[in-house]
């Protein structure tokens, strides 16, 4: 019994005395047997020192910054009485230089900012443009998210939202030229725009409704520019006489800056009697493009429809 103990003993005294074997991720006892190092308990592992992370959009920059974010500064700029200047005691002139330097200043400094303060000041005038209409309208404001960047940033804009700007323009001009001096006279400018451009403009938003055999659609391709139909609505336009209403093609697209070398002139298409409404005179022109594609009239004749 004692030299079985004795052999016992001796056994695991060899075993203490031998080196641990090399660990090994496979062998799940091994990380638990560990010799005491000879130079006692280790010492931890300095912090290392603290490094931004590296961002890949570049600096940050006015660019940068949320649309929604932008549109809430630009709309603080304007608003006087939101940021007050110590040095202005009339908020009504302040207000008027404000969106006059709105409109004039900010606007051309880029794309971003042209698109966010063009917004603004529509909405700060639509509902006075809309009170002056001599007859009801749908909104002129181009849908939501209809920016890119790879077209002309008028691209998306409607013909009456075009008629809109213009309105803008005159109207902050006329306020602030009213505010410098109490001789200023008004142009009557505003009478021409509602009788004559505004009903025009309409109208010729409203000719994208008629069939694709008269009038084709914005997004689809034009080919060769000739006097035929259906015609493309890119390069129709509408003019108002007080009794007569003329629609004439361009051969180059209506709003949009020429390219050298390319096309000019219009020619006139049809001619009928001005009615009350646009939508009246829509159905009208409606009426003298099918007559034209059956060749019942010519290329630029007057057209009487059969209610006159």
């Amino acid at each position: 019994m004692k030299l079985g103990a004795r052999k016992l003993v001796e056994r695991m005294r060899r075993r203490e005395e031998e080196p641990p074997p090399p660990y090994s991720p496979l062998d799940p006892q091994a990380a638990r047997r560990r010799t005491p190092s000879a130079s006692g308990p280790r010492s931890p592992q300095p912090t290392p020192a603290y490094s931004p992370p590296v961002s890949n959009s570049g600096p940050a920059s006015f660019n940068t910054l949320p649309i929604a974010l932008v549109h809430r500064v630009l709309m603080l700029a304007a608003d006087p009485v939101a940021t007050p200047d110590a040095w202005e005691w009339d908020l009504e002139t302040e207000r008027v230089r404000r969106l006059h330097w709105l409109f004039l200043s900010l606007r051309a400094v880029n794309r971003r900012l042209y698109l966010v303060a063009t917004s603004i000041l529509r909405d700060r005038l639509l509902p006075t443009y809309t009170s002056l209409l001599q007859f009801p309208s749908s909104s002129p404001l181009p849908p939501p998210g209809t920016d890119s960047t790879d077209q002309p940033i008028f691209a998306a804009r409607s013909r009456e939202a075009a008629v809109l700007d213009r309105f803008v323009a005159m109207r902050l001009g006329e306020d602030l030229r009213r505010l410098e001096s109490t001789l200023y006279e008004d142009s009557g400018e505003e009478d021409v725009l509602f009788s004559h451009l505004q009903p025009a403009a309409r109208i010729e938003d409203l000719l994208i409704h008629l069939p694709r055999r008269l009038v084709a659609p914005p997004d689809e391709p034009v080919g060769e520019v000739r006097q035929a139909l259906p015609l493309a609505h890119t390069h129709i336009a509408v003019t108002l006489s007080p009794l007569w209403a003329q629609l004439w093609f361009s051969y180059s697209p209506v709003n949009a800056t020429n390219t050298r070398g390319a096309r000019v002139g219009r020619s006139l298409v049809v001619e009928v009697r001005r009615e009350k409404d646009p939508e009246s005179m829509v159905r009208t022109f409606g009426q003298a493009l099918e007559w034209l594609r059956t060749g019942q009239i010519g290329w630029g004749w007057s057209f009487r429809s059969s209610s006159t």
